[in-house]
């Protein structure tokens, strides 16, 4: 790329998310309850974040804040995860701007883990 003009200062190797837009991040899981969300809305990572502030939603109460906060295209694909992996857990960010190539997705999942 150096070799084509490219200077040096605008490689990017490894950039972290716009924190700035974050409105809700955390985990995802299906229970005998419905659906469970761990999540905190500070704009910090989520490891930082939940250091200031950790809150639970079970049933309608977490779907009906997924759906504010997820644009509809980032929770169809967080409800076929969870349908798919029924026993994981959905690790997530959403953000008040676009993120990804994809269209009209404002969610990144980064993980989806099993006990």
């Amino acid at each position: 790329m150096l070799k084509d003009g490219m200077k040096i200062e605008e490689l990017k190797f490894n950039q972290l998310m716009p924190d700035e837009n974050l409105t809700i991040q955390g985990e995802i899981m299906l229970t005998e309850r419905g659906i469970y969300l761990l999540y905190t809305t500070i704009k910090k990572p989520m490891l930082w974040a939940f250091k200031e502030e950790v809150l639970h939603a079970w049933g309608l109460k977490a779907k009906s804040i997924l759906e504010y906060y997820l644009s509809p295209v980032s929770l169809e694909e967080v409800y076929l995860l969870l349908n798919q992996f029924s026993d994981c857990v959905v690790e997530f960010s959403s953000y008040s701007c676009l993120v990804g190539n994809l269209p009209n997705r404002n969610t990144v999942i980064w993980e989806v883990r099993g006990y």
